[in-house]
Parts: C-alpha cells; sequence; structure tokens
C-alpha cells in the first residue's frame, strides 16, 4: 500500500501518536498487528537526554546494520540491568519521531500489544544527530580518497597501487600519497623519519607495512627519502683535506667511499685534482672508478638529485675549480640529470661538457628499449629548449628513433 493511502489514525488515549492497522482483526492464525508513529512533520532534537539514555542509543546505532531491528535484540544489547532504560529509549525515539513501531497483540492477554520491531525513519540524519559518521557516506568517502590526480611522473604507479587497494587500507594510503605529493612539491628531502614526521608529526608513525606498500610502489630514493642518513659516493685518486688535515685519500682505498653531506661540507681543500667524473648509473659509476685517471675524482649521481647532493657537489666543485664531465643513460631523465648536474658546474664558474651522451653512443648500443610515454613528454620539453650540441643531437635521434639506452652498455 502506498504511504499517501495508509490509513494511519489517531491513538485513542496517546495524544500525538498514529496508529496504522496491519492485522486482520478476527484470524486466529495470526495475531493482529499495528504500526505507531508520532504525527510530526520532521523529528525532533535528542539533545536535552539524559546521558545514559544517549549512551544506550549510541550503542544501538553502532551495532545494528539493519533498517528494521527486532525489538528484542535490541533489548538483549541493551542488557538485564537496562531493560527499563531500553523502554524509555523506545518511547522516546517514537514520541520525536525517529521511529516507527511495529506491535503484535498478545493472545495471552487479550488488548495488550507488545513492540516486535521497529523501523529507522532517517537512520542518516539520526546518526549525525547523535554524532556519528553515516557508513554509506564514509564508503562513498573513502571511495573518492582512491582517486588521486597526480602531475609527478614518479608518483603514477602509487596512484594505480592506491586505487587498487583494500577499501579498509585506503584513507592511511591517501594520506600518505598526499604527503608524499606535497613532500615532492616543496623539494624535501630527508630520512625516513623526517618523512614521518612531516605526514604524520611523529618519527614513528608510518608502520613496517605501510613502507613495504611505499617502497613497492614508488622509488623511495628518487623522491628524496633515505632509510638513514644520505650519503655522497665517490671514487678516482685525489686527497680530500680538511683544516689542514687529510680527511680522505681516494688514491688508497680499491673501491668507491660514501660520505655524509656533513662530512663534505667540512672538506675545505682538493689536493691533486684536475678533472671531476660524473656518472648516474651505480654500476657504471663503479667501473669509472676503477679506471680513474691519476687527478680525477668521480662522483655518483643517483637518478633524483636530492638539495643535500646539489649542496654537497656544489661546494666540492667550488674547491676544485676543475673541468667537469657528466655521463648519464642515453634518456630523456638522462639528459635532464645531465643538465642539473651541469647547472652546478656553471655556477661554480666551471666548464662542463656532456660525456658518452651524443647520437653515436646511442646508435652503438645493441640493446635499446621504446620510448615509454612518459618519456615522449619528457622528451617533448626538453626538444622545446636549449640544450648543448651534444645532448640536442641525442634527443633528436631519440625522437627519430624512439628509442633510449642504459648507460652499463658503453660505460
Amino acid at each position: 500500500m502506498d504511504e499517501g493511502t495508509q490509513d494511519w489514525r489517531a491513538h485513542e488515549s496517546q495524544p500525538g501518536i498514529e496508529i496504522l492497522s496491519l492485522g486482520e482483526p478476527g484470524r486466529d492464525a495470526a495475531p493482529e498487528k499495528r504500526r505507531l508513529r508520532a504525527a510530526l512533520n520532521a523529528p525532533q532534537s535528542l539533545a536535552d537526554w539524559p546521558r545514559e539514555r544517549r549512551a544506550l542509543l549510541l550503542e544501538w546505532l553502532k551495532q545494528t546494520r539493519s533498517e528494521h531491528p527486532k525489538w528484542m535484540v535490541l533489548l538483549d544489547w541493551a542488557g538485564p540491568k537496562r531493560q527499563h532504560l531500553a523502554v524509555e529509549a523506545l518511547l522516546g525515539l517514537l514520541l520525536r519521531g525517529w521511529i516507527e513501531i511495529e506491535e503484535v497483540s498478545s493472545r495471552i492477554a487479550p488488548g495488550s500489544w507488545q513492540p516486535k520491531s521497529l523501523t529507522w525513519r532517517d537512520l542518516s540524519a539520526l546518526r549525525e544527530e547523535m554524532g556519528l559518521a553515516d557508513p554509506a557516506a564514509e564508503k562513498a568517502k573513502r571511495e573518492n580518497q582512491r582517486w588521486m590526480s597526480v602531475t609527478d611522473e614518479r608518483l603514477l604507479a602509487l596512484s594505480l597501487a592506491l586505487a587498487g587497494s583494500t577499501s579498509q587500507f585506503v584513507p592511511s594510503r591517501r594520506q600518505l600519497c598526499d604527503g608524499l605529493a606535497q613532500w615532492l612539491a616543496q623539494g624535501r628531502s630527508g630520512t625516513r623519519s623526517q618523512f614521518a614526521q612531516f605526514v604524520r608529526s611523529r618519527t614513528r608513525l608510518i608502520h613496517d607495512a605501510e613502507w613495504q606498500w611505499l617502497n613497492e610502489h614508488v622509488d623511495l630514493a628518487a623522491c628524496g627519502i633515505s632509510a638513514h642518513a644520505p650519503l655522497l659516493t665517490l671514487g678516482g685518486n685525489c686527497t680530500l683535506v680538511a683544516n689542514g688535515w687529510v680527511m680522505l685519500d681516494l688514491s688508497l682505498l680499491p673501491q668507491h667511499v660514501a660520505m655524509t653531506p656533513a662530512n663534505v661540507a667540512t672538506c675545505d681543500q682538493i689536493i691533486g685534482i684536475q678533472q671531476i667524473t660524473i656518472v648516474e648509473n651505480l654500476s657504471a659509476f663503479a667501473s669509472v672508478c676503477q679506471q680513474a685517471g691519476a687527478s680525477e675524482l668521480v662522483i655518483w649521481l643517483p637518478g633524483y638529485v636530492a638539495p643535500w647532493w646539489l649542496d654537497s657537489v656544489r661546494h666540492l666543485l667550488a674547491l676544485a675549480k676543475v673541468p667537469v664531465r657528466i655521463s648519464c643513460d642515453c634518456d630523456p631523465w638522462g639528459i635532464e640529470l645531465a643538465l642539473k648536474a651541469g647547472a652546478l658546474a656553471s655556477q661554480t664558474g666551471g666548464i662542463w661538457q656532456p660525456w658518452q651522451m651524443d647520437e653515436a653512443t646511442l646508435m652503438q648500443c645493441d640493446h635499446r628499449l621504446p620510448l615509454t610515454d612518459a618519456d615522449r613528454r619528457k622528451l617533448e620539453t626538453l626538444l622545446a629548449g636549449k640544450l648543448p650540441s651534444s645532448l640536442a643531437g641525442l634527443a633528436q635521434s631519440m625522437d627519430q628513433l624512439s628509442q633510449k639506452a642504459g648507460q652499463e652498455q658503453y660505460l
């Protein structure tokens, strides 16, 4: 029966309450049924309810998922010591217009009616009235949090992982993703503890499982986040001096070594240096270190040039004042890295040039890979700018071939 045509009538003894008969009088097979509701256009506030009654209603709202909970179930949740309080809450909800009650007649005591179930008239509004979040609204909010718009290429895989996450993990993972986006936008770098402090205000509030999820879908090092204090990796054959004392004689070491930015900053002289070589790929860097000349400093260039790296290398270049050569992958990102490292040499008054980054180097590689969409976008940006002649030739060759190559093949 349509609600507009239902025969609701005023209660004989309770002003403000309406009755709708549901049962069929005279039938022995089933008891009579009726529904009760308040004659109100809108529910009334429960702000003046006693604390105990509000507490019981909050328990009911948190436990029930039904639009038509059974009265006996609600009584059971209330427990033996709160039966009277439960009756008060039921009648109060009825009189304030929040529920309809379905009653059945008693066969044992004719003329007596007992509550069977209730119907929430506006459950979402009631939850809001009691300060509870609406589950449907919360679910919709979580679903919206899945979709993250990113402009930084480093976050593309992470945004896809967020979209495919289980619902329960979406809010916390979205917080991490938003925090990382802000970290990158502000050009920050630091340790994991510093990132945790940045995102959640405490250094230990990113759990191991969350770090694992981040590490699986984003290059944390490329985002300027290191497990511990960052390290500048050096090799070659020269001597670093601080306050007249030898800090580090690279020629005495069989392999390359790493120094913290704070240690690099204390260096005030480099002895026996005629050239600086900056290499991107770590395995290529190790090879160049083994073949370094008698007066050469070799510096590893990570795939992401963090501010601490820029500051440390700028300091060494200013001390050395020698020619600089830079070798990175023959791909659009390698060109961008070379330009950033080369800018440091220019800032300190030095001369730099790309090394093994030209059309001939690309063509000699046997294992070239196709450019990705991200490579294409980066290459278009580079070609629109002003490039040194060798890098311009490399960029044009990549554009024509739609291919790139890794540094390991030629260093």
